[in-house]
């Protein structure tokens, strides 16, 4: 009775207060709200499906969504380094592999003579949020696309490390001969795939050196 009573006066039981009641959406911004979901959601399909080998009708899809995917920068995820390079050899394609970009940092030692320290993007180490390794593929799919950012990648280098001279170099990381995967997986008594070997990477190319107290 007591806890009844206590109901009765406050108005209410206390299990649902009405501060925790959500109002639904107004109509328009539910519609709106839909709109933007399913223009996404084409706008992933037609950049997947647009990817070689695909048709004309493919391309031109996503083709009307280039400006979306600039603005929020999906322009490399929707490959996943799954389409083949028929550059070098039509009959022969190949996977793409990884550009790697490798920064060389000289500092001059107060004792006389330099030392060197490398930065590489992507790192060879996982970082915990993932999201970051992809930002880092990024960086070096813009910079290998575009050589002409080498320059600001330096200039970022000089002033966050502190040193005196920057040479950027790209190379390609690319994915391990498929007969020795193969035997691998077949357990026939071969070594484990090195994924990091130095025979799964192309030769450096440089890119640009640059001296500090040009910035």
């Amino acid at each position: 009775m007591m806890a009844v009573s206590a109901v009765h006066r406050n108005g209410s039981s206390g299990l649902c207060p009405k501060s925790s009641i959500r109002r639904p959406w107004p109509i328009w911004a539910q519609a709106l709200m839909s709109l933007a979901l399913l223009y996404h959601i084409a706008a992933t399909l037609a950049g997947a499906l647009a990817a070689h080998p695909s048709s004309e009708v493919e391309r031109r899809a996503a083709e009307f969504f280039r400006c979306y995917y600039e603005f929020i920068n999906q322009g490399y995820a929707h490959r996943y380094y799954s389409r083949l390079d028929t550059t070098v050899d039509p009959h022969d394609p190949r996977p793409w592999g990884t550009p790697v970009i490798v920064a060389e940092m000289e500092f001059d030692q107060p004792q006389g003579g330099t030392k060197s320290e490398l930065v590489r993007l992507p790192s060879r180490e996982r970082p915990w949020i993932r999201l970051r390794h992809q930002r880092r593929l990024d960086l070096a799919y813009h910079l290998t696309t575009d050589p002409r950012w080498a320059a600001s990648y330096a200039r970022h280098l000089c002033k966050t490390r502190g040193c005196q001279r920057v040479t950027i170099y790209t190379q390609e990381h690319r994915i391990p001969d498929l007969a020795l995967v193969r035997e691998a997986a077949a357990g026939r008594g071969a070594m484990n795939v090195d994924l990091e070997a130095e025979s799964t990477y192309s030769p450096r190319f440089k890119l640009g050196e640059f001296r500090c107290t040009d910035f």
